[in-house]
């Protein structure tokens, strides 16, 4: 068995070419199916028990992992690792929103004055899923205004869904590593002053750091870890997200590919070679 390659194809202007063109350089076997905003591939291809990678949306990692569930790995991303609930105790020391609150949504609602004279900030507050899934994206909320973009909160979660609610603060740059097990494999920056700025570059205490907390938390055998400079310029943990639906950016390429298929075969092999 060599292992395969499943990607979702965004755009030419994005790591998704890239990625697909480093994937036939080293001479996987590779399907791409067209990207379908909040909509499922439709995809016939590889055995249903076959060693495939995938990198794709979030939609289509779960379309993948209800139709496919023999194929290893699939997506890496299982789902409770993500969750800040998971990882939130074990790296506290490092989180750049350390003061924090958890609650449903409709307890936050509930409660947002008490909650925003814990952790409010000015007239703002952040929150974001407990979910690393992003049924919404994490934004702050300006609380004059907060129930008229409530709204948009609850278009895509359900009244018992788990909120995070932290202290807004300014970032200075972002950056994303990639783990294989414990190793940092690649790394690159993706915004800079508020806006988007991909670079290959990354300064090594990002990097020191990422490396720290995977040394510590290993929610798959691939995944990526978000690194933040503060305006104090100290670096901090971001989040934890799943590789298989991770955007790559400026990543060094070649050694994603040859540890994700290396790992993806050893993984088959541990459920389907016999001793």
């Amino acid at each position: 068995m060599k292992p395969k390659w499943l990607i979702e194809h965004f755009d030419d202007r994005n790591s998704t070419q890239l990625l697909i063109e480093e994937v036939e350089r080293q001479g996987y076997e590779l399907a791409t199916i067209k990207y379908e905003p909040f909509g499922s591939g439709s995809y016939k291809m590889f055995g249903d028990e076959d060693c495939v990678i995938v990198q794709s949306s979030i939609n289509f990692a779960q379309q993948i992992m209800r139709e496919r569930p023999k194929w290893v790995p699939g997506p890496w991303m299982t789902e409770k690792n993500y969750r800040c609930t998971s990882y939130y105790t074990k790296l506290g020391k490092y989180l750049f929103n350390d003061t924090y609150v958890m609650m449903t949504r409709d307890e936050a609602m509930r409660n947002m004055d008490k909650v925003f004279k814990w952790v409010g900030r000015g007239s703002s507050i952040f929150m974001r899923p407990d979910s690393g899934m992003k049924c919404f994206t994490g934004r702050i909320f300006e609380i004059p205004v907060i129930h008229q973009d409530w709204s948009w909160v609850e278009m895509f979660t359900e009244p018992d869904t788990l909120v995070v609610l932290s202290t807004p603060k300014d970032i200075k740059a972002e950056w994303r590593f990639v783990v294989c097990g414990k190793d940092i494999i690649a790394g690159s920056q993706y915004e800079c002053n508020g806006e988007l700025n991909v670079s290959p570059m990354y300064p090594e205490e990002a990097k020191d750091l990422a490396r720290e907390v995977a040394g510590i938390y290993q929610p798959d055998p691939m995944f990526v870890i978000d690194v933040c400079m503060g305006m104090d310029n100290g670096y901090y943990l971001m989040e934890i997200g799943a590789f298989s639906v991770a955007g790559l950016y400026a990543c060094d390429l070649k050694p994603i590919v040859e540890r994700a298929s290396e790992t993806a075969l050893a993984e088959w092999n541990d459920i389907y070679m016999l001793p």
